[in-house]
């Protein structure tokens, strides 16, 4: 995945409610009880910083943020390992199942806790309407 080394920035156009609970509590350190939903869909604005050195950072909810540790690997590094910097947190291996090879990918996950999920992770904001509907035609 050459055209995500000249990324600095990754967005989320588009998550699971499962991917989007997690982040909230991993990046909040909040019990998902006491993250309002509206705050959840309103004020997360997920985003990571990536440093191409194994690390990237998320960011969200007004400037809170959480280190990562990533480790690509495969037959053509399109699948990546991802644990917290430090401490307990979410952990699992991401799987790139559709990208453009230019802004966006697509990639289901496993936890290490045995949970399914989905992002959708872009060098842009907002992706095209045409780039999304081909997006939710193959999940």
């Amino acid at each position: 995945m050459q055209w995500i080394d000249s990324i600095k920035t990754l967005h989320y156009p588009a998550m699971s409610k499962m991917e989007l609970y997690r982040a909230a509590v991993d990046i909040t350190g909040e019990d998902p009880e006491n993250i309002p939903e509206d705050s959840v869909h309103n004020d997360s604005c997920f985003y990571w910083k990536m440093h191409h050195n194994g690390t990237i950072k998320e960011r969200g909810f007004d400037g809170a943020s959480r280190e990562y540790k990533t480790t690509f690997y495969g037959p053509n590094k399109f699948d990546f390992r991802f644990r917290p910097a430090e401490g307990e947190g979410y952990s699992g291996t991401a799987y790139v199942t559709l990208t453009d090879n230019s802004t966006f990918m697509f990639t289901p996950s496993c936890t290490d806790k045995g949970e399914m999920a989905w992002g959708v992770e872009s060098s842009v904001p907002r992706l095209p309407e045409r780039t999304m509907n081909r997006i939710y035609s193959q999940k």
